[in-house]
Formats: C-alpha cells, sequence, structure tokens
C-alpha cells in the first residue's frame, strides 16, 4: 500500500530520531532492530546552532553540557555543577570518590580550547543548603581560582543552592543576583539559574538561557526497561505570554494590549526571545525527563504560570543529536507502536 507524503514524513523523523539515538551509543541493537524491523530506517544527526544577521552567535560544545556564545565577546556558559553533593550523598550511606578534580579537569579543558573572555556558571555550583560542608569550602575557591588564572573575567548567577557563595568566591569574581544578568553587543543573551522570575529588561533580550530543570529524555526499550540521558531543550517564547506572566508577579495591572503595558510598566520592549535550557554539567544529578512532564512539571517560575509551552520545544541529546520536538517524544513513551 502506497504511503501518503505525510506518512513518509512523519515516517522518515521518526527513524531519524531512533537511528540519531543508535548510531551515538545511546540506544542498544536491540531496541535499534525494533524500530529498523517496523521499516523506520535511518537518520541524521544536526548541531545545534544559532545565528544573528548572518553570524553564528552560539554554539553548543558537543559532546560537552556546555555553550559558546560570541557576542561582542567568547562566553563560555554552564550550568548546575553541584559542587559537593558527595558530601550530601555520603550522609545518606552512599559512598563515591569526590568528583571536583574530573569536573574541573572536563571544563580546564573546554576553557584552554576554546579560549573564551569571560566564564558564566549560571547558579548552583555549590550543592549543600542551607549550610555549606567542608568540602565545598575546600573546593569551590579551587575551582574559582583555576578558572581566574586562564580567563579574565568570571561570573557566577546565583542559583537556589548558592547561598553564602560569595563567603567562597574570590573578589574578582562577578556574583550577579538570582534574577538574572544581560551581556552581549548587539546580539543579547540573558542568563539566569531559572528558580526565580528573570529581571523585566531581561525580557529584551535574543537569547535567555537557563539551567535549574536538569533537562533529560526518557526513552524506553523493548523489554519495558526506561532509562534517560541528559538533553538541551531549546524553543521560542510568545512575547504576550511573558509580559501577562510577568506582570502578574509584579502585580501590575494588565491592560488590553499586554505588550504596551509592559513598555509602558518597565521601559522594555519583549523580542520574540529564544530560550535554551541548560543540561547539569554533573552527571551525577540525573534530570527531569521533558517528555515524560506535564508543562507545568519543570521549575521555575516561568514554566509554573503557563507562560511556555514546551509541548513545541526541540530536544537534543549531548552529542547535538536532534531528537524531535517534546509532544513528540512524549509519543515514545505513549504509542502502542513503541511499547511493544
Amino acid at each position: 500500500m502506497a504511503l501518503s507524503s505525510s506518512q513518509i514524513c512523519s515516517r522518515t523523523r521518526r527513524s531519524s530520531v531512533i537511528a540519531s539515538l543508535n548510531l551515538q551509543g545511546y540506544l542498544d541493537a536491540s531496541l535499534y532492530n525494533f524500530f529498523v524491523r517496523r521499516g523506520l530506517g535511518t537518520g541524521f544527526k544536526l548541531n545545534l546552532a544559532g545565528y544573528w544577521a548572518g553570524i553564528r552567535v552560539f554554539k553548543l560544545l558537543t559532546p560537552w553540557p556546555a555553550m559558546l556564545i560570541e557576542a561582542g565577546e567568547r562566553i563560555l556558559l554552564a550550568t548546575d555543577f553541584h559542587l559537593g553533593i558527595e558530601y550530601e550523598l555520603a550522609k545518606m550511606g552512599i559512598s563515591i570518590p569526590y568528583q571536583t578534580n574530573r569536573f574541573l579537569r572536563e571544563f580546564m579543558d573546554l576553557v584552554l580550547e576554546h579560549n573564551p573572555d569571560r566564564v558564566v556558571i549560571l547558579g548552583d555550583l555549590k550543592h549543600g543548603v542551607p549550610l555549606t560542608s567542608f568540602q565545598e569550602k575546600r573546593e569551590i575557591p579551587r575551582f574559582f581560582n583555576a578558572l581566574l588564572s586562564e580567563v579574565d573575567r568570571v561570573s557566577l548567577v546565583r542559583g537556589n543552592h548558592d547561598a553564602n557563595i560569595q563567603n567562597l568566591a574570590p573578589e574578582e569574581v562577578e556574583i550577579h543576583p538570582s534574577r538574572g544578568a544581560l551581556f552581549g553587543d548587539g546580539y543579547q543573551v540573558a542568563v539566569l539559574h531559572g528558580h526565580a522570575w528573570p529581571y523585566p529588561p531581561l525580557l529584551a533580550a535574543d537569547l535567555i538561557v537557563m539551567g535549574h530543570n536538569h533537562p533529560a529524555v526518557q526513552l524506553n526499550t523493548p523489554l519495558g526497561v526506561r532509562f534517560t540521558r541528559r538533553a538541551w531543550v531549546r524553543g521560542n517564547l510568545d512575547p504576550v505570554s511573558l509580559a501577562v506572566a510577568l506582570m502578574g508577579f509584579e502585580k501590575i495591572k494588565v491592560k488590553e494590549n499586554p505588550l504596551a503595558s509592559f513598555e509602558a510598566a518597565f521601559g522594555t520592549i519583549i523580542r520574540p526571545p529564544q530560550l535554551v535550557i541548560m543540561p547539569t554539567f554533573n552527571d551525577l544529578m540525573g534530570g527531569i525527563p521533558v517528555n515524560a512532564e506535564t508543562p507545568k512539571g519543570l521549575l521555575g517560575p516561568l514554566f509554573r504560570s503557563g507562560a511556555v509551552n514546551v509541548d513545541d520545544f526541540d530536544v537534543y541529546l549531548l552529542d547535538g543529536a536532534f531528537l524531535g520536538k517534546i509532544s513528540f517524544l512524549r509519543t515514545l513513551l505513549t504509542d502502542p507502536l513503541y511499547m511493544k
């Protein structure tokens, strides 16, 4: 029986996802064969990058959970190191070697390779809250000093785990409030951890980058075993929904035109920004499977407000493999074709 063009596109898209996963070693051979037997074929790999005025302004540093931005200065971004989690695990009876040396070595390799003008950590550099462990007191200053030995400017946007981190950071480190900071010349990039509402001026940015959610994707094997892999999530934000949500938080009455009301209240014109949710750098942290959660299940006020429709967001593995939209990936957990 001949397939319609829409059926061919659907099958091609699903085959692209599955083959890309398999070729990168994320699915075992039995799962790959499971899809091939259903005629879903082979696929592709896509390296995520962003362009502005014809110039590439950001790219993922695959296969690492880090991003490089070219916006007047070279900015290296990473998030959610959660240094000191080993101490918390030890209190629960789980003993593992300290991982800070490994994380620092991996991150410094990126610094030396890409030679950024600035490093920005998007929060949760430390793990313990509300207290600071002896491990954090020893390792976080060492982490900062290693960065400062190679980079002129080091910035940290406070995360919900970064209590009292100003006491551990050298004075050369710029510490920004939890509501975020704005970088870039021409092309503007807003960075925040994601557990707090962004400052209104940040919504004028071309790109918003956040952490906090530890995004991951969940998949099934034919034997019914579910597993997760860290992932990047990217999508476009609706300016009207953002304006209504933020003005509601600020207790400002929304008039007939939300964008005009926002501009009158804050002197800021909201652009239709892109949002990138970064995966955690710490591979011990796990993550929230974005395809197994409702949109309001993601963490942070932007998602709880309903202003962000994550169903239309794209998902990429750490190696840059494009998996499709979150709405499509949810079918991999519920579609009987993929459950058998």
